[in-house]
């Protein structure tokens, strides 16, 4: 009986304003064309951020976000990131919004996070308070894709931001390009805790570190999964103090503010990262209505942190759980 030997092949690097760490386990014939994919990996991903960065003045969206003509041609990558993007808005109701750019610019994201931690002082925010304004009126439809056009229509003053969502759509493309060169590998592809991952023989799930919010040195629990996409979003990772009061990433399109709400960081699990990363975010700002939005959506695993400690996860996350929770001070719900 001849034995199938199995290669590590590994890459890490830093991309989109965050760590890309990508593995894969195959069979030896398979490493050098595996092998030869990944080496191109960091070149793609130059070339990605060319088109969706914010933070590149250069880039395709900073050109469209700072013109003032209400039509665009733009390239396949952008309008198939911005369609998913709109659909994304449409589907939670606008409380996903990638139109919110002038918001977090204003709450001091207005260069890349760790130039944003380097700065000694954040200028003042001044907010645009949206408490007044209807939310069916405004953000995401004020946009308009049209990707067989390749047709691109916005209102003056509309900016986006697709730093999430284009994270989620680099991870499953990546993923895809993967699996196409071997059903048989197993993957995992992460973007700063953004993963997807497969072992298709379901022998060995992978091992997913579910980080404690409160501390990072220590894991909140771990998950098991054959294949799928896990996202975590998180107000206390990404966050700056300015005249003592703290501001995070997260912003409520219903008010134009970061998010307020009593969660904290949430994990979803889904089918692709571009959901996952989308859900995560609509938990943290929606809070326990998010629960309630996501019960209906019986695709998703979700947990949730409260600022209190509790831990609330929902029936087909307790699927996912490997190892029991770190810390007995947090309360559990289920």
């Amino acid at each position: 009986m001849r034995l199938t030997m199995k290669k590590v092949l590994g890459i890490m690097f830093d991309a989109m304003d965050t760590s890309i760490k990508v593995q894969i386990i195959v069979s030896a014939e398979w490493r050098e064309k595996f092998k030869n994919y990944l080496n191109r990996l960091p070149v793609w991903f130059t070339e990605v951020e060319s088109i969706l960065s914010r933070f590149d003045p250069q880039s395709e969206l900073s050109r469209i976000n700072n013109g003032t003509e209400k039509t665009y041609h733009v390239s396949d990558r952008l309008a198939e990131v911005v369609d998913l993007a709109l659909n994304a808005a449409k589907v939670t109701n606008g409380i996903f919004d990638p139109t919110i750019l002038k918001e977090l610019e204003q709450a001091g994201y207005d260069r890349t996070f760790r130039e944003v931690m380097a700065r000694k002082e954040i200028r003042s925010p001044v907010m645009l308070g949206k408490e007044h304004v209807n939310v069916a009126n405004w953000g995401y439809k004020l946009v308009e894709i049209d990707r067989h056009r390749g047709s691109f229509k916005k209102l003056n003053g509309v900016g986006l931001d697709l730093g999430g969502i284009a994270k989620g759509w680099a991870v499953d493309q990546i993923f895809n390009q993967l699996r196409h060169l071997s059903e048989q590998a197993e993957i995992c592809v992460n973007a700063g805790g953004d993963l997807r991952l497969l072992n298709p023989s379901g022998q060995k799930p992978w091992d997913i570190k579910v980080e404690n919010p409160f501390d990072k040195s220590n894991h909140l629990l771990s998950l098991r999964l054959d294949i799928g996409a896990v996202a975590t979003s998180n107000v206390l990772k990404r966050r700056w103090k300015h005249q003592g009061k703290w501001q995070h990433h997260l912003i409520d399109p219903r008010t134009g503010f970061p998010s307020q709400s009593t969660v904290i960081a949430a994990t979803v699990a889904a089918n692709t990262t571009v959901e996952a990363e989308v859900w995560a975010k609509v938990l943290c700002i929606l809070g326990d209505k998010g629960l309630e939005l996501l019960h209906e959506r019986t695709n998703f695993a979700a947990l949730v942190v409260s600022c209190e400690g509790d831990l609330i996860i929902n029936e087909k996350m307790r699927r996912f759980i490997d190892a029991g929770i770190s810390k007995p001070a947090f309360s559990v719900r289920f």
